[in-house]
């Protein structure tokens, strides 16, 4: 997956998963160890906003937004 992410430089990519594969990719992307995946816990229907830099860094924006009722992210 990280590979595929890497090829697509500037690009938007979502995806749409459980919790368990979306914690895998987050440890993964920030180069972190496996067991440490339980410690992001995904709510359902949340949103989460990971940035892919040119310098192959990654930066974690958001964890966990979801929609409120007025339509605005929390």
């Amino acid at each position: 997956f990280k590979e595929l992410l890497w090829r697509t430089p500037g690009d938007t990519l979502a995806v749409f998963s459980h919790g368990g594969v979306l914690r895998r990719l987050l440890v993964d992307l920030l180069d972190l160890r496996p067991d440490l995946a339980f410690h992001f816990n995904m709510r359902r229907g949340s949103v989460s906003i990971v940035h892919l830099h040119d310098d192959n860094s990654v930066t974690l924006e958001k964890l966990n937004y979801y929609v409120i009722a007025d339509g605005a992210l929390q």
